[in-house]
């Protein structure tokens, strides 16, 4: 973790909702950094938007500097708090393996924001079609530990915990064929910080 860390100021701007911004949440609970968790509410986001970069959220301000992009965010946190790679061939693993996760998540996001019926059906069955497979991938990524890389926890474990848990929203037993990724999922669900996390943060319908 970041010596400095403790003494910098976080704002994270972001729905009242998990989504893009629950790995963001995630890692500030693993570091034990402070932040603020600024929850816009829905009815709120047409007003609040324009005071946004790229007038889209997540947002981390950090010491009054705001930076955009879930991924961005992701990566800067994980290296502030020590939660990224040894050196820059396991950040680049790393890298790799978040990208895979975050192609899944977006089959998912086109389902949220797919409102028609017929659509929406569509969109679920193809994601159950291709889910499997792309885990399937992921599985031969996972390293003996049951962690991605080595015998500690990263981001990379976080934000595959992460994907899964918004992809169980349309699809189920996706991870059957999976057990390294189950155990790894598993893993992270037990880990004390997760868990406490999971626990206390706030409930929310909205999920996506």
């Amino acid at each position: 973790m970041s010596s400095s860390s403790s003494q910098t100021s976080y704002k994270l701007y972001y729905f009242n909702a998990y989504g893009r911004a629950e790995v963001l949440r995630f890692l500030f609970h693993l570091a034990e950094v402070e932040y603020e968790d600024v929850r816009i509410e829905f009815a709120d986001w047409t007003k609040t938007k324009q005071e946004m970069g790229f007038k889209q959220v997540p947002v981390l301000e950090v010491d009054g500097k705001r930076l955009t992009q879930s991924l961005a965010i992701t990566r800067y946190l994980a290296r502030e708090f020590g939660l990224y790679g040894k050196d820059n061939w396991e950040c680049a693993l790393i890298d790799s393996f978040v990208d895979n996760c975050q192609e899944i998540i977006e089959q998912a996001i086109v389902i949220i924001k797919t409102f028609e019926p017929e659509q929406r059906k569509k969109e679920i069955e193809k994601l159950q079609a291709d889910v499997p497979k792309e885990f399937e991938e992921l599985e031969k990524l996972v390293g003996d530990n049951n962690y991605f890389i080595g015998d500690q926890i990263t981001v990379a474990d976080l934000f595959f915990y992460n994907t899964v848990s918004i992809v169980s929203q349309f699809a189920s037993n996706f991870l059957q064929t999976c057990p390294k990724l189950e155990a790894l999922r598993s893993k992270v669900e037990a880990h004390p910080r997760v868990a406490d996390w999971l626990q206390k943060r706030p409930a929310t319908s909205y999920t996506g």
